[in-house]
């Protein structure tokens, strides 16, 4: 009896790890979660500006107070999300969005009620409990989008049936492209698996002598066709939410101010959706997708901490994993600690440049969000106060309704924009499948949108002024699909899956640090000069360029740390460039 070879034993434990059991329910629960999403966190960062004015009564330092806010939200959230995604591993993605959706109607409500006199720490601590729930179920969607690839629901078939409550099943009358493809590809692999090596990864089921790791990747996303079409359904979900959230959500204080005072009228608008978020997510929680194998609770808490060490020889998944690490060679504990969890997403970013790709787009795209939801209207406003077309002396947006409308139309354009531009990248992803060309043309986009807006002085009389908004809109959506149907490929695949959470952890770490770093110093650059917010996303869409072409020809090696990498660029001439003056001492040294 012939052994059976490693390539079909993968194939059989992927078949395995395939889930059966995902309902037309889940996937109808899941684009709702990414709507609401969106349209909560809309509405807070909208509205924190008139509850420090109306509700507080503070007239001085406003802007310096929500930039406050902002920040210390972004800056909680970068300390949570990692942990996030660890926790994901071991309870699920449905726990986390049911429980952050909590945390998010506990702190409007909070707002409602107990704060009254001050931002601080009144408006502060509610706006930290906020941050909490929002990087929950913010992080938590690319978790709940890589459940829905690695199943076998077919969403086209949902449109054209639209029926609730069945799993779909696969048959012969209604295989998609996603299927032929990927049973063209097993059978590729079982023809040729005696003489291609296997290192544990979807990604090197070709010659890893013949191509480098961004060519392998490409060559993965061919049997994966569809994926970008469910990436691009979230963008289109939480386009809606945010048009959403400006057509109702912010719309309440107005109806409630017919009968109440501005500040009387918010609060009740702030309780009434804090009571919208915590029965959503009731209705998500027995809705989403549910995974049997994760755990939450246990009558014992040593029993608990056991069972993190047994194998489950009735998980099919865990079976997977167990069969990866026989590849691989390891035989560590199939649930990290939350330290080791964050550090392995790191140490993968390393080791795999198409996932280091993938946090670099998630860090473009965050960037992006906050440069047209936060700067374009400080561009504008900073115009009008500057050339005498508004008011200094009344610094409410009635009095210089100018400068709204415009802003508001350019906001308007780039989130329409990325509205239509999502099922467009969709349909190029699945067509061209090359993600690292599709990140060029994504990122080009963006750095002639920046470098033209600093040309632009008089933005109310220019007609490019719009035609750089809707660029900078669909770049926005560009980076955000492009990314996360990379990531969901990579955590898809049998090496990756396990740690999808901590994937997903750091890649949003990674949208919290350009979040931080636009605000701060986009606000700085800002005060000096009103176009220095987007000169510095220009530097960043430069360096990215950068980062793009040299990740290119940088094949995966499971064995690379980032002391063999700090070794290697002081080996280039740049490297040497630093360190001509600089003792770098070696290992004997420590």
């Amino acid at each position: 009896m012939s052994e059976e070879s490693p390539i079909a034993a993968r194939n059989a434990a992927r078949s395995s790890r395939k889930i059966d059991n995902y309902t037309s329910l889940n996937f109808v629960a899941f684009l709702s979660a990414c709507f609401v999403n969106i349209a909560f966190a809309v509405f807070l960062t909208s509205t924190q500006t008139y509850f420090i004015t109306d509700v507080l009564g503070i007239g001085q330092n406003v802007g310096a107070y929500v930039g406050s806010l902002g920040f210390f939200d972004e800056l909680l959230a970068i300390i949570v999300v990692p942990f996030i995604g660890a926790l994901c591993d071991r309870i699920g993605s449905r726990p986390i969005e049911f429980g952050g959706l909590l945390i998010v109607g506990a702190s409007f409500m909070g707002y409602a009620v107990f704060v009254n006199e001050t931002v601080y720490p009144g408006m502060l601590f509610w706006r930290l409990v906020f941050s909490v729930g929002s990087a929950s179920i913010m992080s938590i969607i690319t978790v709940m989008l890589i459940e829905l690839n690695n199943s076998d629901f077919k969403v086209s078939e949902f449109f054209s049936q639209n029926f609730f409550g069945k799993s779909i099943q696969l048959d012969a009358e209604n295989q998609s492209t996603l299927d032929d493809t990927l049973s063209q590809a097993a059978e590729s692999l079982e023809a040729s698996g005696e003489t291609q090596a296997f290192t544990g990864s979807d990604d090197d089921i070709i010659d890893e002598g013949e191509l480098n790791d961004v060519q392998q990747v490409n060559q993965v996303n061919k049997s994966k066709g569809g994926e970008g079409k469910r990436v691009s359904l979230v963008g289109i979900a939480s386009g809606l939410g945010a048009i959403f959230s400006v057509s109702v959500f912010l719309r309440m204080p107005v109806w409630f101010g017919t009968r109440n005072p501005a500040g009387v009228a918010l609060k009740k608008s702030y309780l009434v959706v804090g009571v919208v978020a915590i029965l959503v997510a009731i209705l998500l929680f027995f809705s989403l997708y549910k995974d049997d194998k994760k755990k939450i609770f246990k009558d014992d808490i040593d029993e608990l901490f056991d069972d993190l060490n047994i194998h489950d020889a009735d998980s099919d998944l865990d079976d997977d994993v167990e069969e990866a690490e026989l590849f691989l060679g390891t035989s560590h504990s199939s649930h990290k600690s939350y330290l080791e969890s964050i550090k392995y997403g790191f140490q993968l970013s390393v080791q795999n440049p198409m996932i280091l790709l993938a946090f670099l787009g998630g860090f473009m795209a965050r960037c992006l969000t906050i440069t047209i939801t936060v700067f374009i209207p400080f561009y504008i406003n900073h115009y009008f106060y500057k050339s005498g077309k508004c008011s200094t002396e009344n610094t409410d947006k009635v009095h210089c309704p100018d400068s709204y409308i415009l802003a508001s139309i350019l906001t308007g354009i780039s989130n329409m924009a990325a509205l239509i531009f999502a099922p467009i990248f969709g349909v190029l992803i699945d067509k061209f499948n090359n993600h690292a060309h599709l990140l060029l043309i994504v990122n080009t986009l963006s750095l002639l949108s920046t470098v033209g807006i600093t040309f632009i002085k008089t933005p109310d009389s220019s007609a490019l002024i719009f035609l750089f908004a809707t660029m900078l809109g669909a770049s926005q959506i560009g980076f955000i699909i492009i990314s996360m149907t990379m990531l969901s490929n990579i955590s898809s695949n049998q090496e990756y899956y396990k740690n999808k959470g901590s994937l997903v952890g750091v890649y949003s770490l990674f949208g919290c640090v350009g979040v931080l770093i636009v605000n701060k110093f986009g606000g700085w650059f800002g005060d000096w000069f009103m176009h220095g917010p987007f000169i510095l996303l220009a530097v960043f869409n430069v360096l990215f360029f950068i980062a793009l072409f040299a990740l290119k020809g940088v094949k995966k090696n499971e064995s690379r740390d980032f002391q063999s990498v700090l070794q290697s660029f002081t080996g280039t001439r740049v490297g040497r460039m630093f360190s001509n003056n600089r003792h770098v001492p070696n290992s004997d040294e420590f």
